[in-house]
């Protein structure tokens, strides 16, 4: 599966999205945690799954914890969007 970083779409910039999927990852920092920010972001993710696509947000310290079990699950969870 590729992966890939900065990818556009209409007026957005995903952090990571595997094609394959159809899979946006966004990797959320602390400003995500903001109530105007969870709106902007639910407006976003309503749009994009409208499109098509499925959504992954996973908080920036999940990854600074333990970036390899979060990259494992990254990849089940796209493995099982393919198979569905």
């Amino acid at each position: 599966m590729v992966f890939r970083r900065q990818y556009p779409f209409d007026k957005y910039i995903f952090d990571f999205y595997c094609a394959k999927a159809k899979l946006d990852i966004e990797i959320d920092g602390q400003y995500h945690s903001f109530k105007e920010q969870i709106e902007k972001d639910k407006m976003r993710d309503d749009f994009l799954i409208s499109k098509g696509f499925n959504i992954l947000r996973i908080p920036a310290i999940e990854i600074l914890k333990n970036p390899s079990e979060v990259a494992e699950n990254i990849r089940q969870y796209a493995l099982n969007l393919v198979k569905d």
